[in-house]
């Protein structure tokens, strides 16, 4: 998986690092001052960690909605189905 930074803006005293990738999009909010004062290997670090993060959220997402799938193809065969009452209400 590859991400570039796409763009950087800056309002403020914070900082927010747009990363792009085939599929997806995220941004990285840190302070101004934090990011200057980071080495360029520190930087990296920080961002591969954010990307980490970024991909088990959608990895959790994922499974989620899986799984809500699934107790919805369990439940489909409601759909349609007529209730009578007799009269008397019964």
């Amino acid at each position: 998986m590859e991400y570039e930074i796409a763009e950087v803006r800056v309002e403020g005293d914070r900082a927010l690092l747009v990363l792009r990738s085939d599929h997806d999009s995220f941004g990285i909010d840190i302070s101004f001052q934090k990011l200057q004062s980071l080495s360029e290997s520190k930087l990296e670090a920080l961002i591969k960690e954010k990307i980490r993060e970024r991909l088990q959220l959608l990895a959790d997402i994922r499974r989620e909605e899986e799984e809500s799938q699934k107790k919805l193809q369990a439940l489909k065969h409601l759909v349609g189905r007529k209730i009578k009452l007799k009269r008397g209400g019964k």
